[in-house]
């Protein structure tokens, strides 16, 4: 494997776009051979899948007529300070309640065990939306309608659940002080099942053989005695402090696992590297994987098993990779050979980026047309088909194991809705060691708030004793 190097902030957009091109010609030109078995850790997961003493965590995710609304952000803002106290205003307003703003609408699919699917669109479609709905995560929304089943589980049913149905946001939001190494210590602590894998004899050997295989899929061993940092403190790079979120969330051993564009910053063969860990992960585990990118080469593309595109909430193309091209060129749009698919997809929702096929003057001119014309097609007809798998035999039995699974992992400590997986003691321990390695990791500030406090309390002491004394000459 190509080694990496570390990428300095000092280097141009302009330069990572061509070395990101120059590097897609070489992966893609041998995409047929992105398979699952030719990940160096393929045998590893493999192991670890005949080890576990569960039967399975297959799970999957189904959603229909998936519409979300939010409030205006203009309608949220106040005059000025003081208009929040103008009571006539408030009660004027809450009578004429602001129109909601579609941002998803009705949106459907199905993501079953052992599935990739791959969400297209430009910023601002909706896509890190609809993830955050398959994932569970439903805060801050206006207004959700539609359903989304988690196996045969609704999404109310799946709450208890939620440490298992995840997401890895776009932002990495780290300690900065922490090691990389103290910081995957603290994340498969909180993961360490009751039953442990027939390879491990204690739950601290089997946390070690658990955390060297994550940091080991995405190439940074060599960075656990260094800080994770930040843009204030002096530690990894920042392709690398992204491969740490990958890791953080792959520690959670979730059966619905959604990536939000975790491919940024880093290098086109770091990215099909990751991506092929998460093929090998979803085909060995059954995880159901679903990934929103921004750019994807077609060595990263060729993975994927579904397409779904998004254009201002619109879902104008759901099905199978092999139907996406096809599909898009019969309604006129020109796709270059030797082009990104991927790329080729989301320029289609662009008009000053796709190109239209002479002949073809009555295509698609905006997302609304779009949206129709993949609803008359036979594909939406086949994928609507897919939509009964919540009733099915198969998505019963598998939230029977996942459920069964679940019980197995968990401590008989934590009550039946705890999302967690280790006692509440185990919790509070990891919590106070991580505490105290935050601390010891940024020691200038700790002194100086201590050398600070302790001053304080002297001048204060001084002070006292002052006014004591004065107060005993005066009497």
């Amino acid at each position: 494997m190509r080694t990496i190097s570390r990428t300095f902030s000092g280097k141009s957009r302009h330069d990572d776009d061509i070395e990101r091109e120059r590097e897609e010609d070489i992966t893609d030109s041998d995409s047929a051979k992105t398979k699952v078995e030719e990940w160096r850790l393929a045998n590893d997961v493999k192991n670890i899948q005949q080890n576990d003493p569960t039967e399975g965590r297959r799970l999957g995710v189904t959603w229909s007529g998936l519409s979300v609304k939010v409030v205006p952000s203009d309608a949220r803002l106040q005059e000025n300070v003081l208009s929040q106290f103008n009571i006539p205003q408030q009660i004027r307003e809450s009578r004429q309640k602001p129109e909601l703003k579609t941002i998803l609408d009705n949106s459907f699919g199905s993501v079953q065990p052992g599935e990739m699917l791959l969400v297209l669109g430009r910023p601002g479609s909706g896509c890190t939306t609809l993830l955050k709905m398959l994932a569970n995560k439903r805060k801050g929304y206006a207004q959700i309608d539609g359903d989304v089943h988690f196996g045969s589980m609704d999404a109310k049913e799946a709450l208890k659940y939620r440490g298992n149905i995840v997401i890895n946001t776009e932002e990495e939001l780290f300690f900065p002080t922490l090691t990389v190494g103290k910081t995957m210590d603290f994340a498969t602590k909180l993961n360490i099942p009751r039953t442990l894998p027939k390879d491990s004899a204690n739950p601290e050997e089997y946390r070690q053989k658990f955390k060297s295989f994550l940091m080991d899929s995405m190439g940074i061993s060599h960075t656990e005695d260094t800080k994770v940092g930040d843009a204030f403190v002096r530690g990894v790079s920042g392709g690398e402090r992204k491969r740490v979120s990958i890791i953080e969330t792959l520690a959670n051993r979730a059966s619905v696992a959604c990536w939000d564009n975790s491919t940024r910053g880093l290098d086109a063969s770091t990215a099909l590297e990751y991506t092929r860990a998460l093929r090998c992960l979803t085909d060995a585990m059954g995880i159901a994987t679903i990934v929103t990118l921004y750019q994807a080469g077609n060595g990263i593309y060729d993975l994927f098993d579904k397409v779904l595109v998004l254009d201002e909430g619109k879902q104008v193309f759901y099905g199978t990779r092999e139907q996406a091209r096809p599909f898009m060129e019969e309604q006129g749009f020109v796709c270059s050979e030797g082009a990104n698919v991927a790329d080729f997809l989301t320029g289609v929702t662009v008009p000053s980026e796709r190109q239209i096929r002479p002949g073809f003057e009555g295509f698609p001119r905006n997302n609304i047309e779009l949206e129709q014309a993949y609803q008359r097609s036979s594909i939406k007809a086949a994928m609507e088909q897919e939509l009964s798998y919540p009733t099915s035999e198969a998505a019963k039995t598998n939230t029977k194991l996942f459920v069964e699974a679940m019980a197995i992992d968990k401590s008989k400590h934590l009550p039946a809705s705890s999302p967690m997986t280790v006692s509440f003691y185990d919790q509070v321990k990891a919590c106070v060691a991580r505490q105290y390695q935050i601390l010891w990791g940024d020691k200038a500030t700790f002194i100086i708030k201590q050398g600070s406090t302790l001053f304080q309390a002297l001048v204060s002491f001084c002070l006292c004793l002052r006014t004591r004394l004065l107060l005993t000459f005066t009497l």
